[in-house]
């Protein structure tokens, strides 16, 4: 049988503190931080829950915004030289 060395440590890859998240080989040169409940973010340092609501109205109010100005701006004139 076959013995295959962990490579995780022998790339010096770190997913943080162990009580936050555990690193899984994936395969070749790669590996993935997988956090524990209640952290998040990158190598799972962050405590907590990710902010949801923060990231959708950061997406959607400024796309909403951009959308009106660009049909002021630009839409308008189209709509009105066809009636």
């Amino acid at each position: 049988m076959l013995y295959f060395k962990n490579t995780i440590i022998g790339l010096n890859i770190s997913c943080g503190d162990a009580k936050n998240a555990e690193c899984h080989h994936l395969g070749p040169g790669t590996a993935k931080c997988i956090c524990s409940p209640g952290y998040f973010g990158y190598k799972c340092l962050n405590n907590g829950g990710f902010p949801v609501d923060i990231f959708t109205c950061s997406v959607i109010f400024p796309t909403i915004v951009l959308s009106v100005a660009l049909w002021f701006i630009q839409g308008r004139d189209a709509y009105r030289k066809q009636s």
